[in-house]
């Protein structure tokens, strides 16, 4: 046994030499959103060697439903879908490589989850693999949401101006996104009131979202005339 274990302590360092990149985050990812949210999520590829290493990625497995809109950035390339292969790049000694997903959950409720696998592509055997799970729902209680720190919108339509006051808290962070899931404004806040505008946006329905370090606190439709 004394002679199994001197074998097992000395082939774990080179196993852990032979790690080219590391995840971050290292763990599986997984979120609640209702219907209409957006959501965006960086995974970073971290080259841990003492080379430049090109690292390749595969899907392994996509169950997000088919009504949900994503894209994803990746190394040089972007894609509006969830492609089956791709690259996060060259990456040199102590930098950095990514892959960003983007989703739009739309009307439709429901869960899913994207599985990715990571490789180096000079040794294939040096790999990880992380899932991006969704679940979605309907929203029930939308009115408590506001309540909970009396979040006033207004005008609302609007030809363009935005307000929003609250009674309760003064960090928080305000989107706002189009119905096809696109950031058109973001702003963090210091202080219990905000303005902003859409002049610059077309007609139509927009999204705008208020979170804290708690998550989402409070979430409303425009109309934009």
């Amino acid at each position: 046994m004394k002679r199994i274990f001197t074998i097992l302590s000395f082939c774990l360092p080179l196993f852990a030499v032979g790690q080219s990149f590391e995840l971050d985050p290292s763990e599986d990812i997984y979120q609640e959103h209702f219907v209409n949210d957006y959501s965006g999520d960086d995974i970073l590829v971290k080259n841990i060697s003492n080379d430049p290493i090109t690292v390749n990625f595969e899907t392994l497995s996509n169950t997000f439903l088919g009504d949900w809109k994503g894209t994803v950035c990746a190394g040089p390339d972007c894609f509006n879908h969830i492609p089956d292969t791709g690259t996060a790049g060259v990456i040199l000694p102590g930098g950095e490589g990514f892959y960003q997903c983007s989703m739009f959950f739309g009307e439709f409720a429901g869960e899913g989850t994207l599985t990715i696998r990571f490789y180096d592509a000079n040794d294939e055997t040096i790999a990880d693999t992380i899932s991006l799970t969704y679940k979605v729902e309907e929203i029930t209680n939308t009115h408590n949401l506001a309540n909970d720190y009396n979040f006033k919108l207004s005008p609302n339509p609007t030809m363009g101006t935005l307000n929003v006051v609250n009674d309760h808290i003064e960090l928080y962070e305000v989107n706002v996104y189009s119905m096809t899931g696109q950031l058109i404004l973001n702003e963090k806040v210091s202080g219990k009131s905000w303005n902003g505008d859409l002049f610059n946006q077309n007609s139509g329905i927009y999204i705008l979202t208020v979170t804290d370090k708690t998550g989402l606190i409070y979430r409303q439709k425009i109309s934009k005339t």
